[in-house]
């Protein structure tokens, strides 16, 4: 079963990839745009003649597609995980530096997570880590 969010998402990213506005992709469906608005939200659910209709006017492939949102969300969030003890670091080293380093502090550790989380994007392209 797909989550509302993933499904609101994709919705969202198809029809800003195709250059429709809320409205016009309501009109295309027979939907208002606040409907649209809330699919892409999240607060409501597109059912049957609907779905298809939206799939289809934003060429969106229910299964594949859903899918690989899946993949790349456990992907994120085990990233996130990742990035977790680095954190926890950054705020420690924030917390008790001397005033006058805080900056100097917030800087390296800034430094640090973006290239840490390159190598980790890294390292689930080439497969070393899975999600």
């Amino acid at each position: 079963m797909v989550r509302t969010n993933e499904l609101g998402f994709l919705l969202a990213l198809a029809r800003k990839k195709r250059g429709l506005s809320q409205q016009e992709v309501g009109g295309g469906i027979g939907v208002s745009s606040q409907a649209i608005s809330a699919y892409e939200c999240g607060r409501r659910v597109p059912k049957g003649v609907v779905l298809e209709k939206l799939a289809a006017l934003l060429g969106i492939d229910l299964d594949a597609d859903v899918q690989k949102l899946c993949v790349e969300r456990k992907r994120k969030m085990a990233k996130i995980g990742h990035l977790d003890p680095v954190r926890f670091l950054l705020t420690r080293g924030i917390e008790n530096a001397p005033p006058d380093r805080v900056s100097e502090v917030a800087e390296a550790g800034r430094v640090v997570l973006d290239v840490y989380g390159r190598f980790l994007d890294l390292l689930y392209d080439l497969e070393v880590l899975s999600h």
